[in-house]
Parts: C-alpha cells; sequence; structure tokens
C-alpha cells in the first residue's frame, strides 16, 4: 500500500514537473517576428512595412517619421528648411512634399485625429465659415463658392489652425476668386475663435 502511494505520487509530481517546463519553455522561446502591414499606396505597387511607429503618418505613398527620433544630418537640414518656410509664411504654406519627417506642425490633409463627433471635413467647414462670417462683419464683405484649400495645425492647449481657403466677394465688381487665410483656435474641442482672418498677400 505505501508502495502504490509512493508510486503516485512520483506519478503526480512528475506530471507538474513536466507542466512547468513546458510552460517555461514558452517563455524562453523567442517571440514570433512583427506581422508586416501593407498598407496600400497610390502606386499600382503596394508597399509593405512595419507598424507605424506613434506619431508617424502615411502621405501619397510615403512614411513620414516622427522628427523627435531623427538624429541625422539629412533630418536636421530637413527641419532648418521646414521652420524657414514655416516663418517666412507665417504658418500658412509649407512645400510638404520636399520632407520626410513630422515636425511640430502636422498637414490637415494627412488626415489627423481633430474631434471624436465630427469628421475632419465637418471640422474645416465650421472652422471656414466662423472665418468667413469674421471677415464678412469686419470688412463689409459677402464671401461666397468658398472652396478648401490647404491647412496646417498645431496643438497648444486645443488646437490652432493656419487655414487656407478660395472665396469670391459677390458684393465686389471683381468676381474672380481669391485666396484668403484664416488663423483659428479651437479650445479644448468647443470653443472656436477666429485670431486672424485677410486676404492672401501676394507672394
Amino acid at each position: 500500500l505505501v508502495e502504490n502511494k509512493i508510486s503516485r505520487a512520483s506519478s503526480t509530481m512528475a506530471g507538474v514537473g513536466n507542466s512547468i517546463n513546458s510552460r517555461d519553455r514558452k517563455k524562453l522561446d523567442p517571440p514570433p517576428p512583427p506581422k508586416k502591414t501593407k498598407i496600400e499606396t497610390d502606386s499600382e505597387d503596394e508597399a509593405e512595412i512595419e507598424a507605424r511607429p506613434r506619431g508617424s503618418f502615411l502621405y501619397k505613398g510615403k512614411l513620414l517619421q516622427p522628427a523627435l527620433s531623427c538624429r541625422d544630418l539629412e533630418c536636421d537640414t530637413q527641419r532648418d528648411l521646414f521652420y524657414k518656410q514655416l516663418a517666412d509664411s507665417e504658418g500658412f504654406d509649407v512645400e510638404w512634399d520636399r520632407f520626410n519627417y513630422v515636425f511640430n506642425v502636422v498637414n490637415f490633409d494627412w488626415n489627423p485625429f481633430i474631434d471624436d463627433k465630427r469628421s475632419n471635413a465637418e471640422m474645416m467647414d465650421m472652422l471656414i465659415q466662423a472665418a468667413v462670417e469674421e471677415h464678412d462683419e469686419e470688412n463689409g464683405t459677402k464671401l461666397e463658392s468658398v472652396e478648401y484649400v490647404s491647412a496646417n495645425i498645431v496643438s497648444v492647449k486645443g488646437f490652432l489652425f493656419f487655414i487656407t481657403f478660395r472665396a469670391t466677394d459677390v458684393l465686389s465688381s471683381d468676381q474672380e476668386p481669391k485666396l484668403y487665410q484664416a488663423k483659428v483656435s479651437q479650445y479644448c474641442r468647443q470653443e472656436v475663435n477666429v485670431l486672424m482672418v485677410r486676404r492672401k498677400p501676394p507672394q
């Protein structure tokens, strides 16, 4: 009887040992390589890239990396050019196709997340409408046939939008559409404030 108990105990301990060894082996085995994510581009070929790092954007088939993670000469050169263009245009005009990195200003056309209640298109319509109403009130105009052109976004206790749009003043004898620029802030995704709106100055 004692021998049977010892035999059953030995079998039980062996089973536990096998179970532990199995779990330990799983922990020691190297993890499988990360799966690659296929992302469609504008070309016929598909670009196969690793999962996009946080803060990166895919735009026109090009993966734009966060500049904070880059420490090389090309990144520094592009950073200098980027901030020069931004300063020269007062925040409105950047030749985005010339850059491979994401700095602290985001292109609206990258489709970033802005609001959980409105689509980006709805948000931009609201911001431009606020700018049009402000311009009409300040200048006695009546801007119509409004069309979005471009926008740059800075995150500062909410969002600051540098918007360029095209519109026609129906009260003017000149019915040729003109470019306008507006700087509009949105605090905590609620309050919208038009800080500035004007005809785009000549280059």
